[in-house]
């Protein structure tokens, strides 16, 4: 599980979208309420920025500062907060100005959604909070929201403890303490209420500015971005011992696939007992638990027999393990939106990793009976504008909807920490649709 200082920056996903990065750059230009900061050790600077334009011909971002800039440096780091959809960059300064900064273009985004803007770990119910040190009394209060760029927000029931402009003290963020503690001033307070799906909590919200040296996980959002893979899946598959099951028979067919003359050489560096957060490995078990979940509860297969699904579930991304950044795109449109930054070589690798594992499959001796089927047609789509041959739904076996399905499923799982299953079925209803498809979505809609 993430730890205390984890668990604030749950909200957000990461996305690597040119178009999505673009689109925010464009909106918080238009609005202008977005500052930058910096980090020297350990010290945080901020400063209020304007960004001027976008030259995305240059792979390039204008921004107007407020104070010379000196205070900068070539090849530095900036961090880019955006309020228009509370979203967070990170890039090197290429250029200066007097009163200038020009960066790199983002590779990547850390973005919230403002549906979600308070749905944190931090509840009254569950009695998380942060504990603050206000003159001589020492309390527990509400955590909101905090920003890493050293803002919070949290909640009291009555104000007059607190003024404007005082000096309080952090001691405490969840049930991790802060040695040193942190010293904060109270800049707004408002009467306020909140409603979450527990609790109907009113009362004032106080928001305030940390000084000191924060926490590195506060102060650099990219340097935790695995801990952002808010992982409940266990909404789908709750049952605990069926898994275990399902991690020891997954255990056991990594020791095969490691073993195979064939295939060890892309599985023998593969060890899901590490506990650390590798992309690939998390995409395994989360793909393994859903599809075997979701199998038999649909009754395509049984607990015997589930073990031909690991076995997919390794397989699918063969082809990709040793390149994950392919592994993460979604579809063949995703790709294409990407093609300007792959090579050639890259995009001939994605599009014809399904005929790889398949083939693969194909000649292991150990394989299962449908493995190659699924493995063909685990990236084609209903509508028919999948690949490798753009087949539609009714050509479709019922254990490659299954997959397609779960495949989805977990990718918004990883990029959504917020995901509910209500969600999930609604933004996706227009492309899993068709007899399979329905089957798989009245069962979870069953489980609501």
């Amino acid at each position: 599980m993430p730890n205390a200082l984890e668990q604030f920056k749950g909200r957000y996903r990461v996305s690597e979208k040119p178009t999505e990065i673009l689109d925010i750059l464009d909106s918080a230009r238009m609005m202008g309420r977005n500052f930058i900061w910096h980090l020297r050790d350990g010290q945080r600077t901020t400063y209020n920025v304007q960004i001027v334009d976008l030259r995305v011909e240059n792979g390039q971002t204008l921004i107007a500062i407020e104070n010379k800039s000196e205070d900068f440096q070539i090849g530095e780091q900036l961090y880019l907060r955006m309020d228009s959809r509370d979203a967070v960059m990170k890039s090197a300064i290429v250029d200066l100005n007097d009163l200038e900064v020009v960066i790199e273009f983002p590779k990547e985004i850390l973005l919230s959604d403002h549906r979600k803007r308070y749905r944190t770990p931090f509840s009254v119910s569950d009695h998380k909070t942060i504990r603050i040190q206000n003159g001589t009394q020492t309390e527990e209060v509400l955590c909101l929201d905090i920003h890493e760029a050293g803002m919070a927000i949290f909640q009291v029931a009555s104000p007059d403890a607190f003024a404007l402009g005082a000096s309080i003290k952090l001691l405490a963020l969840g049930d991790q303490a802060l040695d040193p503690p942190l010293p904060a001033e109270i800049v707004s307070k408002v009467d306020y209420q909140v409603k979450n799906q527990i609790n109907h909590i009113s009362g004032y919200r106080m928001g305030i500015e940390i000084e000191g040296s924060l926490p590195h996980s506060l102060l650099d959002p990219f340097s935790v971005r695995e801990s952002l893979y808010h992982l409940n899946e266990e909404q789908l598959v709750r049952d605990s011992i069926f898994r275990k099951k399902v991690h020891e028979n997954m255990k056991t067919t990594l020791e095969k696939l490691s073993k195979h003359k064939m295939l060890r050489k892309f599985f023998e560096h593969l060890d899901f007992d590490r506990r650390d957060n590798d992309y690939i490995k998390i995409h395994i078990r989360l793909l393994c638990e859903i599809l075997c979940g979701l199998g038999t509860r649909l009754g395509w297969v049984s607990e015997k027999t589930m073990d031909k699904l690991v076995y997919v579930a390794f397989m699918h991304d063969v082809a990709l393990l040793t390149h994950p950044e392919l592994a993460r795109i979604k579809s063949k449109r995703q790709l294409e939106a990407l093609r300007n930054e792959l090579s050639e070589e890259d995009v001939k690798r994605y599009l014809e990793a399904p005929l790889h594992a398949a083939e693969l499959a194909r000649l292991d001796p150990e394989s299962y009976p449908d493995a190659v089927k699924i493995l063909l047609q685990q990236r084609e789509l209903p509508d028919g504008s999948g690949f490798p041959y753009g087949i539609g739904g009714a050509q479709l076996v019922p254990l490659s909807c299954l997959f397609i399905f779960s495949h989805y499923l977990v990718d918004n799982i990883i990029n959504d920490p917020d995901w509910t299953i209500a969600d999930f079925i609604k933004s996706h209803q227009w492309i899993l649709k068709g007899t399979y498809f329905s089957k798989i979505t009245q069962l979870l809609k069953a489980s609501l």
